[in-house]
């Protein structure tokens, strides 16, 4: 289903070309946008990761859709910077299918990871947002904005693992007391874990009992509990 779903949004959304997208293959797309096997690429690889130098107040453990590779680079570059809000409905329907199959706990309420107000008139929209609206109408878990940006920060992916966590600190305030609320807070990607950690323990702070994440793509390189589905 989610190949079918690939393919046809993908072909709707770019020119035919017999280079492929993802790999530079000069003949390899054959009137398509991908080769075969950068869309065996998009296949789902689901992940449970938890690293051992997450701290205790913030993520509990995350779950990736995908692990990142060049193809899911590319898709996610055309969601965010160039505003092909269409592939949201892809990446949802993985995102829902990674819910099913691996996530043992329902939560509370889903919560986006926020982008700062100069960096969302930029962009237009919320990528994580738009993702947490769908993935809600999804699963029937409400989603709900609980979260600000309260700093503008520098982009985490042009930073070194060391530099992401003091980039990011104190970036994040929550808009409500969440009194023993257990959240699934929803990003694009996880790499150092950074982001969603510091997010996690204001949210923590503010009452929530639990918090963990669901994200596309898992950059971090720990694959702790995978499966292919």
């Amino acid at each position: 289903m989610i190949r079918r779903l690939w393919n046809a949004l993908l072909q709707l959304l770019y020119p035919p070309d017999a280079r492929c997208a993802g790999c530079g293959d000069l003949n390899g797309a054959q009137g398509g946008w991908l080769c075969d096997a950068c869309i065996e690429a998009l296949h789902p690889q689901f992940d449970r990761v938890r690293s051992p130098e997450w701290p205790e107040d913030g993520v509990w453990e995350a779950f990736t859709a995908y692990r990142y590779n060049t193809v899911i680079r590319q898709v996610l570059h055309a969601y965010k910077f160039r505003s092909v809000r269409a592939l949201s409905e892809p990446l949802a329907y993985a995102l829902t299918e990674l819910y099913n199959s691996l996530v043992y706990q329902r939560p509370d309420v889903i919560v986006p990871v926020p982008l700062h107000r100069r960096r969302l008139r930029e962009r237009g929209f919320n990528q994580s947002l738009l993702l947490a609206q769908e993935l809600s109408e999804r699963i029937g878990v409400p989603c709900a904005e609980l979260l600000t940006r309260t700093k503008r920060t520098r982009q985490q992916a042009k930073l070194s693992h060391e530099q992401r966590s003091a980039n990011i600190s104190g970036a994040f305030a929550a808009t409500v007391p969440l009194s023993g609320r257990t959240v699934m807070l929803l990003d694009d990607i996880v790499t150092s874990g950074a982001t969603a950690n510091e997010c996690a323990a204001v949210l923590r702070q503010a009452g929530a009992s639990e918090v963990w994440l669901i994200a596309v793509a898992n950059a971090s390189g720990i694959y702790s509990r995978s499966k292919v589905d």
